[in-house]
């Protein structure tokens, strides 16, 4: 019955998580289109600066909603090690034989963890190439506008995000197989 549960909790973790990353690419392009709709006259006054942040951290901030919460990881590592050390008090040798038994996952889980850090890194720079995107956009906007270049700029840009969201529906996967691995 546990075994049950915690692949539901797996499941439902990836579900949430995919969920997040479409609302969150869906933001970022509505956002996005919403300043290359805008009249010039918008941009008048306004630092290019502020609305490329507005795009790139405030946005994130509402995205963030799938982060790790620090007291729940404080508190599976404070019992995993005092689980350890009951254990061993209880049984040396049953303690050694599962710690053995447990290796493979731990194994599972060393090596997806760079995998992971490397789709981060890719998510990352991606993420800065669509970055300068926008900002490019949003400097030249009389630009943009003079010649209709909304939508050229907004496939771009989109361009960009489709590579992200790819890149976070692969971290989503990985993220659910150590997610299974830990819980099974």
């Amino acid at each position: 019955f546990d075994i049950l549960i915690a692949m539901i909790e797996c499941f439902t973790g990836l579900l949430q998580s995919l969920m997040i990353r479409k609302i969150g690419r869906k933001m970022d392009e509505e956002f996005y289109k919403s300043l290359l709709s805008k009249d010039v006259e918008y941009y008048d006054g306004k630092n290019v600066g502020d609305l490329s942040n507005k795009l790139n951290h405030d946005l994130m901030s509402l995205k963030n909603l799938s982060t790790m919460d620090m007291a729940g990881l404080f508190s599976k590592i404070f019992t995993l090690i005092w689980s350890l050390i009951f254990m061993l008090k209880v049984s040396p040798k049953l303690s050694g034989l599962l710690m053995v038994c447990m290796m493979p996952r731990f194994g599972l889980i060393w090596g997806v963890k760079d995998y992971v850090r490397d789709i981060h890194k890719s998510i990352n720079k991606t993420r800065g190439s669509a970055s300068a995107i926008v900002t490019e956009a949003l400097i030249n906007i009389r630009t943009v506008k003079a010649f209709s270049s909304e939508e050229k700029e907004f496939k771009k840009y989109q361009s960009k995000l489709d590579s992200i969201y790819q890149d976070a529906l692969n971290l989503s996967k990985k993220e659910f197989m150590m997610n299974m691995s830990r819980n099974l």
